[in-house]
């Protein structure tokens, strides 16, 4: 898999669209480029979502071909591979996505396996299936996208996220990355974590039991501190909503 596309820091985004004979062909060619990362001993594959259904990548490895094409064929949704990675010596860790479309194509007979939604389609589908799921901030963060590509106003939007839930949510995410780095590189991983601690020294949410994950993550536990993070920070944007 080739890194190309949009650029940030410690994230690469890619799209590709990709010609092949059949919907087994689409699953075999995600299921070698997953083996490909999983070879890597600097990378981890973290998660696949496949017909916009998030699986593990060794569920998805496991999973029958044909029983992942005939999803395929009969749900479509999006296909996109995740993975982190510590690219150099001296680099912070680096996420990376790359969403696929498929297209079978019979002599002059084309067809999309999986085309993509309509993009407010899709953002408001994701609002949806998020509240369901009683994902808070990410339904805040869907919101303030769907204004953009509307041209509201994203003040309210902009406010929360540089909130102190906006900024507990930025830990928690770099935390949720870093566990998926454990047994990478044990030192890169602990200055990662005293990096977030002292970032949460930082907060002023101290009726939320910050202290409490503070040393949790300072012994590198990373199994409590990520689902009291993440409890904290859904109640917090839950409360917001009704603000913006």
């Amino acid at each position: 898999m080739r890194l190309q596309g949009m650029y940030w820091p410690t994230d690469y985004d890619q799209f590709q669209q990709l010609t092949v004979g059949s919907a087994t062909d689409a699953v075999m060619l995600v299921k070698d480029a997953i083996r490909a990362l999983r070879s890597r001993p600097n990378v981890r594959c973290t998660e696949i979502k496949w017909c916009d259904t998030n699986m593990k990548p060794a569920a998805f490895l496991a999973r029958p071909a044909k029983l992942l094409a005939a999803e395929l064929l009969h749900r479509g949704g999006m296909i996109k591979l995740d993975a982190v990675a510590w690219l150099d010596s001296g680099a912070r860790y680096t996420e990376f996505s790359c969403v696929y479309e498929f297209i079978v194509r019979h002599g002059q007979s084309v067809r999309k396996l999986n085309p993509q939604r309509p993009h407010l389609e899709s953002i408001q589908a994701d609002i949806e299936e998020l509240g369901r799921q009683g994902q808070w901030f990410k339904v805040i963060k869907r919101l303030a996208a769907l204004a953009r590509a509307q041209n509201w106003s994203t003040v309210a939007y902009d406010a929360f996220f540089r909130s102190d839930y906006g900024l507990l949510y930025s830990v928690l995410s770099d935390l949720q990355t870093l566990e998926s780095l454990h047994g990478l590189s044990e030192k890169r991983v602990r200055i990662e974590l005293d990096a977030l601690v002292t970032r949460l020294g930082g907060l002023q949410l101290r009726d939320k039991g910050l202290e409490k994950i503070t040393r949790e993550l300072l012994i590198g536990d990373y199994t409590k501190a990520v689902p009291q993070l993440q409890r904290i920070v859904n109640e917090g944007a839950k409360e917001s909503l009704v603000g913006v």
